[in-house]
């Protein structure tokens, strides 16, 4: 548990049971990307693909048979699932062919994905599964075409109760849709949520309110920083206003395992789905403000912008690491053990004040954002 995935690409998995292609498992258990079965709590997820795995993209089944932990939480930040399902030929597999799997009636997989996106894998791009924990998806997309083949092709299927103090939130998400949900008459793949479901926004969009909706640019190579690709794919179309500023704000979801900021947006609004029109993700460079005590801990930034915060005093303690703007505005909160750990800042504020709390410690200091 506690650990921290960035930049990672899982694709073209595939698992040969014994028996050959004559086996019934055939295909059958090759997830791109697993926190599943005996899993811990707090994963995170930061900018990581998964597509064509024979399987699911991201696989959350968990079990807590023999003591594992329940109850758990995990986080993804800026993923993709797609394609999942399909065999290399296009014909389908057997496996489950979900892109993004929540967990299982086993056990409560507090699941949280913030701006990301699933389209086209075999069954459901966003997948319940019978999981009774949290699932909280804000600004997500998701878009499926039109097959039936297969009774389970969903874009979102979300529509089973939840354990007594968790709940389903849909937050600014969109599907392409409709709004029919007969598969057959619909000329897209539908999505199912509950009554217990919270939606906070239509969640139906057409083709022509994206600059496009052809993901071949999904699979192209990584930018030279290691971030996602650039595309066009489910951009919003410039000028929409049914989806540009059509949001409404999203703060820190309790018990996210990542440096929680809620979202970062451009304008008087969040936009509605994953990708936000005209925001700045180029790298901000920091460096300490003039008054900061440099003897007590150091700070590194990656290329890719992740900032690694080390404390000089070593200790195993538990410290609460939080974001402030000059104002007293809290901007975003996580916890880490030990004296390390990373973190990724997207703020607005020329200058931020970090603070680092345990019982071995209370330290505050300034960085700047270049």
């Amino acid at each position: 548990g506690n650990c921290t995935f960035i930049n990672c690409d899982s694709f073209d998995s595939f698992d040969y049971e014994l028996g050959g292609t004559s086996s019934p498992d055939f295909g059958d258990n090759a997830d791109g990307l697993c926190d599943k079965q005996f899993t811990g709590e707090g994963n995170t997820y930061i900018n990581c693909r998964a597509w064509n795995n024979s399987d699911d993209g991201w696989d959350g089944f968990i079990r807590k048979e023999g003591g594992f932990p329940d109850d758990i939480t995990t986080t993804l930040e800026e993923c993709w699932a797609f394609n999942n399902g399909f065999l290399e030929d296009g014909n389908e597999g057997k496996g489950n062919g979900n892109g993004f799997k929540m967990g299982s009636d086993e056990g409560r997989n507090n699941m949280i994905f913030n701006r990301c996106l699933a389209f086209n894998n075999l069954q459901k791009n966003f997948d319940q599964n019978h999981n009774t924990g949290n699932m909280i998806l804000n600004n997500c997309t998701s878009y499926s075409a039109k097959y039936t083949a297969n009774k389970s092709h969903f874009t979102y299927r979300l529509d089973e109760p939840v354990a007594q103090g968790h709940e389903i939130v849909l937050h600014n998400c969109v599907a392409i849709s409709d709004g029919e949900s007969d598969r057959n008459k619909s000329a897209y793949a539908p999505y199912s949520v509950g009554t217990v479901t919270q939606v906070t926004s239509n969640l139906n969009t057409l083709p022509a309110d994206y600059q496009t909706i052809d993901p071949s640019e999904a699979t192209a190579p990584r930018s030279a920083d290691g971030t996602l690709p650039k595309m066009a794919f489910m951009h919003i179309a410039e000028g929409n206003t049914k989806l540009i500023d059509a949001g409404s704000e999203v703060v820190p979801y309790e018990g996210e395992s990542r440096f929680s900021q809620g979202i970062s947006y451009c304008g008087a609004a969040p936009d509605l789905g994953c990708f936000e029109t005209g925001i700045d993700t180029s790298v901000r460079p920091i460096r300490f403000a003039t008054d900061t005590d440099e003897s007590l801990l150091d700070i590194a930034q990656c290329q890719n912008g992740l900032i690694v915060l080390t404390l000089k005093e070593k200790g195993t303690r538990i410290h609460t690491l939080s974001c402030y703007s000059l104002t007293g505005k809290l901007l975003g909160q996580k916890t880490f053990f030990g004296s390390t750990t990373a973190f990724q800042l997207r703020v607005t504020e020329p200058v931020i004040v970090l603070r680092v709390t345990g019982s071995d410690a209370d330290i505050s200091f300034k960085l700047k954002m270049k």
